[in-house]
């Protein structure tokens, strides 16, 4: 069972995307703004992983375009690094914001903010849509720019350059990964 969940987490992703949308206005009334718009931003997240990586696209880009002489990313690692890391690391920034302090928040809009400037970059130097290039476009970036605007007016620029240059570098681990060389 376990592996049929790693080969098909984006259609679960996807129904729990919508699930959460839908449950946001009740929910929303028991938290904070900051913790409405994390709340709000695991729900956009998982529509947007259902649109870069249904029918594999995403593997697939990354073996075409990223990565044409490494090994990529497996679909087992695909698994663990959108539903442990996003999803956890999304649910667990809410728990912060609500129970420790709302500049947590950061760390979230960072989240969105630097996969929609990652889709960008992809789509100027290939001169080519990508999977996710739309959702993170017209989901991801009002709302991770909303994020970060609360942000800025809850916590000290240090904690949210922080917060960026982290998901920064979680990307550049991510992109080295994928194109080290098959052994």
């Amino acid at each position: 069972m376990f592996e049929r969940l790693k080969e098909q987490w984006v259609y679960g992703g996807f129904l729990f995307g919508l699930v959460l949308l839908g449950l946001w206005p009740l929910l929303n009334q028991s938290l904070s703004r900051p913790g409405s718009l994390v709340l709000l931003a695991l729900s956009v997240y998982a529509i947007h992983q259902y649109e870069e990586h249904d029918d594999n696209r995403f593997q697939r880009f990354v073996s075409e375009t990223l990565a044409p002489r490494g090994i990529g990313l497996s679909k087992s690692e695909l698994f663990w690094i959108n539903v442990v890391l996003v999803w956890g690391g999304l649910g667990l920034v809410l728990w912060l914001v609500e129970r420790h302090h709302q500049g947590w928040i950061a760390l979230g809009s960072a989240l969105l903010l630097v996969n929609v400037v990652a889709h960008l970059v992809q789509f100027i130097l290939k001169r080519k849509t990508n999977p996710g290039l739309w959702s993170s476009l017209f989901l991801m970036l009002p709302l991770g720019s909303a994020m970060a605007i609360e942000a800025c007016k809850i916590t000290s620029a240090a904690p949210v350059v922080a917060a960026f240059l982290f998901i920064v570098a979680v990307h550049i681990f991510l992109l080295w990964r994928m194109k080290r060389p098959e052994v």
